[in-house]
């Protein structure tokens, strides 16, 4: 048993013994005389009385009301339509070794007008490549921005995975909160990638670890909040969406590839907001395969 609020001390008045005042009784030197026996008290009105009786029938209609509108909002809740964002589905190899090109806005960069212009001259200049056994990437420079192009690696082969009606349900849902975080995150990358860019002109070296920026501005420009937070996952591993477009997202997976999963990651392997899951089988054998 929990302690009172209001203890009391062993001082005070015993277990079972009542400290309110006495009821007046017909008592001398009381000054409260009761009512002879058989006397009561006066009757209450007639309107007082029907009063009491109208509160206590609309108290008693109003409940079953409240009840009915709460089961109604209940059966609605249970039957309300969900995004189908699990299951079973197909996704099927591109035959093309690269995607059209995307342009990631230099305005998404915080920084200086003369730092963004001397990095985009640079590179409309001369384009730079990233090369892996993953993926192929490009980066040449525009007066708008960075104009990214994304080819398969050597191992490796585009998959389109449709954007089903279910998964634009959850999308369109969720849609706003997502590209903001994406945007918010290709734009702090963007302006890592402007200034240490800056600095290396300046100095006329190279970028440190420039393959960071891979992952952070190229393949996350070619996304949007969608493909931002999916991922394939393969026996453990994953290969982050490298490219979105208005019917699908895509992946880079290795070519003898037959089924996988699409999960919620982040391409940095951290979990993301996406709860769903789909087991994925592909189509066809990818067509570099062999």
């Amino acid at each position: 048993m929990q302690p009172s609020a209001f203890p009391v001390s062993p001082a005070e008045t015993p277990f079972g013994v009542s400290t309110a005042a006495p009821i007046p009784s017909d008592v001398p030197g009381s000054g409260v005389p009761l009512p002879p026996p058989g006397v009561g008290l006066p009757p209450a009105s007639v309107a007082s009385r029907v009063r009491r009786r109208s509160r206590r029938r609309s108290s008693a209609l109003w409940f079953p009301i409240l009840c009915g509108i709460a089961l109604v909002a209940g059966v609605g809740w249970l039957w309300m339509p969900r995004a189908d964002i699990s299951g079973n589905r197909t996704a099927e190899f591109v035959t093309q070794d690269s995607l059209p090109p995307k342009l990631v806005p230099a305005s998404l960069a915080d920084v200086k007008p003369a730092v963004r212009a001397t990095v985009l001259q640079r590179f409309a200049v001369d384009s730079e490549w990233l090369r892996s056994s993953h993926a192929e990437v490009e980066f040449s420079g525009t007066n708008d921005g960075l104009m990214i192009r994304v080819a398969a690696g050597r191992d490796t082969s585009f998959v389109r995975f449709r954007i089903d009606q279910g998964l634009r349900e959850w999308y369109d849902a969720n849609g706003r909160e997502l590209d903001a975080e994406h945007k918010s995150e290709l734009g702090q990358a963007l302006t890592e990638f402007f200034e240490a860019w800056d600095v290396a002109i300046r100095n006329q070296t190279g970028v440190e670890q420039f393959m960071r920026f891979r992952d952070t501005v190229a393949l996350s420009g070619c996304v949007y909040g969608l493909g931002y937070n999916v991922s394939a996952r393969i026996d453990g591993r994953l290969y982050p969406c490298v490219y979105e477009d208005d019917s699908a997202v895509y992946f880079l997976l290795p070519r003898a590839t037959k089924s996988f999963q699409v999960v919620g990651f982040h391409a940095n392997g951290d979990a993301s907001d996406f709860p769903g899951e789909y087991n994925v089988t592909l189509k066809a054998a990818s067509p570099s395969a062999g």
